[in-house]
């Protein structure tokens, strides 16, 4: 798998200057499914990957220096293995399933850098109504060796030899399918966290570590009704309590709400609707273009107050217009795929400069996947 990122920004006093990021990984990975292979107890995909990452900064084409005079230009490269077990079981009136998905880089920059989450959930049925109620818990270890580690710009950077940081999560969920209903409460407990803030004249944003825990804790309510074939009311309200605001500043209260109707038009192979938006205004993450980093900030809110957002079909002059994406596969052999996907193509087509990602965010990248996939076993 490939991807590759070029962002560039043109203002008088940084003169031209850009970024370019690219990553590259080749992954074996085995799959054995215990529904075909009996003496198996649970299924089991195991995975080896090879990670190359490049990073370089540039202006009018050629390398930023460092204070030793050499090319800022990033050439990483790490390996890591991975696993998931996981397995589902019938009782008598209910089921029960599990996983438990980890993963341990043991060579490169990100050597130790670990993760292991395991998942329990039971569904079951109260009467004739069905339930889901799940459990989980997460522990993680994070290098801190990525682009928040080093970074050089024109006018600032930086180069921090951050400690490891240590998060250990939990969560729990209750779920009513038919209904549309769920609850989930999530809280982390995180050790010497890596943060984006601000340089002290306000101008660059700069990383820093905390010392200590933060913790952080989310209830989040979910009630999505159909009231029609063709109209959905969607609504989801959640409470966030951070130990320290300056460091993670999430609002208390927070509630999105839509409503929207959509139609399918059989005859001429359309889908076309309106849909009314809401969510409450609070202090969300900053997004400073010349270092493409998001920031903590409190002096702006962002929010979205009721109002009608129409689409028909790709036009350049809708912003709001959903990213799309084409995806084709093809069997040349038994057992044998090869597939490819092009995503957030719409840009291209329309001339637009990207979409949404948040009221004051756009994407401007497009995406091209392509993989193979081997079937041993029918």
């Amino acid at each position: 798998r490939w991807e590759g990122v070029k962002r560039g920004i043109k203002d008088p006093a940084y003169d031209r200057f850009n970024a370019e990021f690219q990553i590259v990984r080749n992954t074996l990975a085995v799959q054995v499914l215990r529904e075909n292979v009996e003496k198996m107890p649970f299924s089991l995909v195991a995975f080896f990957e090879h990670d190359y990452r490049f990073h370089g900064n540039y202006i009018e084409g050629q390398p930023v220096l460092l204070k030793d005079t050499s090319a800022f230009e990033h050439h990483d490269n790490n390996l890591q293995l991975g696993f998931n077990i996981s397995d589902a079981r019938d009782l008598s009136h209910s089921k029960i399933d599990y996983s438990i998905v980890g993963n341990v880089f043991f060579w490169g920059p990100l050597q130790s850098e670990c993760n292991l989450d395991i998942d329990l959930a039971h569904s079951f049925k109260a009467g004739k109504v069905p339930m889901r109620i799940s459990y989980g818990v997460g522990g993680h270890r994070d290098s801190n060796t990525k682009f928040l580690g080093k970074f050089y710009f024109p006018h600032t950077g930086w180069e921090n030899g951050f400690d490891y940081w240590h998060r250990v999560d939990g969560r729990f969920g209750f779920d009513l399918p038919k209904q549309g209903i769920s609850l989930n409460v999530k809280t982390d407990n995180i050790h010497q966290p890596v943060y984006m803030g601000r340089t002290a004249d306000g101008k660059y944003p700069t990383p820093y570590q905390k010392m200590g825990w933060l913790s952080v804790v989310a209830a989040d309510l979910k009630a999505n009704i159909d009231l029609h074939r063709d109209v959905r009311w969607e609504n989801q309200f959640i409470y966030q309590f951070t130990s320290d605001k300056s460091v993670l500043p999430l609002p208390d209260f927070t509630l999105y709400s839509k409503l929207y109707y959509h139609h399918q038009f059989e005859k001429w192979g359309l889908k076309a609707g309106v849909d009314l938006s809401y969510y409450t205004p609070y202090y969300a993450n900053g997004y400073d273009e010349k270092t493409g980093v998001f920031y903590v900030q409190n002096t702006k809110k962002m929010g979205m107050v009721p109002g009608p957002h129409f689409f028909f079909g790709p036009h350049k002059k809708m912003l709001q217009v959903p990213d799309l994406g084409f995806f084709a596969e093809v069997q040349p052999v038994k057992g044998l795929t090869v597939f490819a996907s092009f995503d957030h193509w719409l840009g291209l087509v329309t001339g637009r400069g990207g979409y949404s990602l948040t009221p004051s965010v756009m994407d401007e990248m497009y995406r091209l996947n392509v993989g193979l996939r081997w079937q041993l076993v029918d």
